[in-house]
């Protein structure tokens, strides 16, 4: 895809201005992304965001950027049954978002750098974090993940409120074609 990663691009760009569509969100694993490094044509990821962005505005979309849910270093459902069995073995089972939240910081600073009033953020990691900084990877005794970084069908219903506000009727270009 890499060699042909502007021709999707600009395809993309011609169907969301064509079509007029009011909103458009950006997802993606953004971690796995080096927002320090060069990505294309000498520019930084970063750069390269920003950029995705303003066209993407420059069609009239409402841009939405996602901040991914938190990734974490174990498989959920392998560490939740080890731990019923073994639970010695095993020891704190939620870990503390700051970790998170430090690895993820270059990607949500970039991400956060084009929030205007023509681009929204959605913090999903936001749906796992706790208020006392855990992030939570059970509720009901079932697993909000399906391992480190996939959310089983539970958690992905946790995120219904961070995506509310792109589907919210109020929003001025929401209104169903």
């Amino acid at each position: 895809l890499k060699s042909k990663s502007t021709l999707l691009a600009d395809a993309v760009l011609d169907v969301v201005e064509r079509e007029h569509i009011p909103h458009t969100i950006l997802i993606a694993h953004w971690d796995a992304y080096h927002f320090g490094t060069t990505a294309s044509r000498g520019l930084s990821l970063h750069e390269c965001l920003e950029n995705t962005v303003r066209r993407l505005q420059a069609t009239g979309t409402h841009v939405w950027l996602v901040q991914e849910v938190p990734q974490l270093q174990f498989d959920v459902p392998r560490r939740l049954a080890v731990g019923y069995r073994f639970p010695s073995l095993i020891g704190a089972p939620a870990p503390q978002a700051d970790e998170f939240l430090q690895l993820a910081h270059d990607s949500r600073t970039a991400i956060a750098r084009n929030a205007d009033k023509n681009c929204s953020i959605l913090d999903a990691a936001s749906a796992f974090i706790d208020e006392s900084g855990q992030i939570r990877i059970m509720q009901d005794g079932r697993p909000l993940f399906a391992d480190h970084h996939h959310l089983s069908r539970l958690g992905a219903t946790r995120l219904v409120p961070v995506f509310t506000p792109v589907f919210d009727r109020s929003f001025p270009d929401s209104t169903p074609r």
